[in-house]
């Protein structure tokens, strides 16, 4: 099998594929896969650790979409933050440096 990752040509033997991916290199017939279904489904519904694993799957998956909302929240409010404070610090340079050219401009004028 061959492959372009990156613009270079890389080449795989189906049993280096089948390792890396995980994947069954043969082909399953159609009746197969049916069977393999239902195989699956009546285990699933037959065995209480596949309820509690689907329940544990989707739980953890809820507490880390939430994590990571509350994560991008925070992140958002800490740039807020930071951008109102560069903000104010210019503000406050450009008032300083306006006040020095004021001032040296009339001590200017008085000296003339």
């Amino acid at each position: 099998m061959w492959m372009t990752v990156q613009g270079i040509l890389l080449r795989f033997s189906m049993e280096e594929y089948t390792m890396i991916t995980g994947l069954n290199p043969s082909p399953m017939k159609e009746d197969e896969k049916l069977q393999k279904a239902k195989n699956n489904t009546r285990l699933k519904r037959n065995q209480d650790w596949g309820v509690q694993t689907y329940k544990k799957t989707t739980t953890s998956l809820k507490k880390n979409i939430k994590a990571k909302a509350q994560e991008q929240q925070n992140n958002k409010h800490a740039f807020q933050v930071k951008i109102r404070i560069h903000h104010s610090l210019l503000l406050v340079d450009m008032q300083i440096n306006y006040l020095y050219f004021v001032v040296k401009y009339n001590y200017r004028a008085l000296d003339m």
